[in-house]
């Protein structure tokens, strides 16, 4: 009887174990998975990572790797937003990171999680990490956005922005117009100059022509008493406008200036020309009286 009792107990050992064996290669055979998600303040989320299997995530698994967008895992009931993700089967092994909207608080009553959740701070952005043996990853948290990144609050940074350029191009517009005005006025003020210096000019021509026209008259009726030089010497005087110093009138004429010298006094005799003396030089003009 003994012996009897004895066998019963060996073949219950061996019956459990065997009962235990496919539960715990099923659990095996699920391998590990790592995984990042980073959320948006649109309510998408973005999936990145590795699985030995196909984790039935909503986003594309292919060779191992996850990678996908999705706005599957979020919904938002007034200011608030849910977070959930759930993996129908358990993984011998798994670690994940979530990683938050910037500036997002946390509604730390709301995280429900399958293991102990780490939440920590990474910049701006609030980080939730957990990770778990022999068990599906399961994580439930809710969380609010700050008031700058909501649709209300970016509405009129918008138009901030409208504003900020259109007072922008006004200024530019207003420097080009008076930089534009300055350059009219500036080239009417030079019209005006040029056309008071042509007047001016004109009238100081006409005083200056009358003199000449006499004096060409009374030059007419003595010519035939000059030589040759003496009119090459008038006639120089002329085109220098009735007037130069001797040097000059001399080298104009090209008549040596022993004989020049001659021709000047000649002419003075004869009442066509004066001579004025600017100290070392002399002045030659035509005379009309």
């Amino acid at each position: 009887m003994k012996k009897g009792i004895f066998l019963i107990f060996i073949f219950s050992i061996v019956f459990s174990s065997l009962s235990f064996l496919p539960s715990a290669l099923s659990q095996s055979n699920e391998g590990a998975l790592s995984l990042q998600v980073s959320i948006f303040t649109d309510g998408s989320t973005y999936l990145q990572g590795s699985a030995t299997v196909d984790p039935l995530l909503p986003v594309k698994y292919s060779n191992g790797t996850i990678s996908g967008v999705t706005s599957k895992l979020t919904n938002k009931q007034g200011e608030e937003w849910q977070f959930t993700l759930k993996t129908q089967n358990a993984f011998n092994e798994f670690n994940a990171r979530f990683v938050l909207p910037a500036n997002a608080k946390l509604i730390t009553e709301s995280v429900k999680s399958g293991s102990i959740p780490l939440v920590y701070t990474q910049g701006k952005s609030l980080v939730i990490e957990v990770s778990g043996l022999q068990q599906p990853l399961d994580l439930t948290f809710s969380y609010e956005l700050a008031e700058s990144q909501n649709g209300t609050a970016s509405f009129p940074v918008f138009w901030i922005y409208i504003i900020a350029i259109l007072i922008a191009v006004a200024i530019v517009f207003f420097i080009l117009r008076k930089k534009k005005t300055r350059t009219g006025r500036q080239r009417k003020s030079n019209k005006r100059g040029k056309k008071s210096r042509e007047i001016a000019q004109d009238t100081k021509s006409g005083k200056e022509k009358e003199p000449l026209t006499d004096f060409r008259k009374k030059f007419n009726t003595l010519k035939q008493t000059l030589n040759e030089r003496e009119i090459k010497t008038v006639e120089g005087l002329i085109e220098l406008g009735g007037k130069a110093k001797q040097n000059q009138l001399q080298k104009f004429t090209a008549i040596p200036k022993a004989a020049f010298s001659r021709h000047i006094a000649t002419l003075e005799a004869k009442g066509l020309i004066s001579k004025k003396s600017l100290g070392r030089v002399n002045l030659i003009q035509v005379r009309v009286e």
